[in-house]
């Protein structure tokens, strides 16, 4: 707050009428956003953040933002993995995926949720990487399949919002942060979540 009342007090000085521009007229910026990053400049960055170019070629890599120890950089500090298990949809199949390869039978996932169930329908789409669980992703118009987290509750609010703001640069239209966060995260009521999130976020 002290740093806040300073730039405050810097700005009085000069005489300026803010005006509001919404994300459609910030192509430019955006496109700066977009500068390509050459392999060596991101150390323990995996493919695919927003300001990556985009590839006409398969990425199997998982298309968030994690550190080397799997731990998402700017979220809560327990490892992806260990959220994962504590989450009360996601964390039943993932001890499945890690006991059996195979599709477990209906009896072991009856007294599981929705989604859950769901998950379990979709057993042979569910990766491992380094002990978090995504979702192998094929998307429309021939793009090439992705591998999308599966977050866990406790960040779908902070998973929506770097999609719609953080490194994105920019508060995004509802469909391109849909396109955004779909190419990254699942669950199961992202569409209602994030189209809730960008109509309460002032722009």
């Amino acid at each position: 707050m002290t740093q806040l009342a300073h730039w405050l007090v810097f700005i009085e000085q000069f005489a300026f009428d803010v005006l509001h521009r919404p994300g459609s007229g910030h192509g430019n910026a955006d496109g700066l956003s977009r500068k390509p990053v050459e392999a060596g400049e991101a150390d323990g960055i995996v493919r695919r953040s927003c300001g990556d170019a985009q590839s006409d070629e398969p990425d199997d890599s998982p298309g968030v933002l994690v550190d080397s120890a799997g731990e998402h950089p700017s979220l809560p500090s327990e490892p992806l993995a260990d959220l994962q298990l504590l989450d009360r949809e996601i964390g039943p199949i993932v001890r499945l995926r890690l006991q059996q390869a195979e599709t477990p039978d209906i009896d072991q996932v009856l007294p599981f949720s929705e989604a859950s169930k769901m998950l379990h329908g979709q057993w042979f789409q569910l990766e491992l990487v380094d002990g978090v669980l995504y979702r192998r992703w094929s998307g429309k118009e021939g793009k090439p399949a992705v591998l999308q987290l599966l977050v866990p509750a406790t960040l779908h609010h902070d998973f929506i919002s770097r999609a719609h703001t953080g490194m994105c640069g920019g508060h995004l239209s509802v469909r391109r942060t849909l396109d955004q966060v779909q190419r990254r995260g699942f669950w199961l009521s992202w569409r209602r979540d994030v189209r809730r999130f960008c109509r309460l976020r002032p722009n």
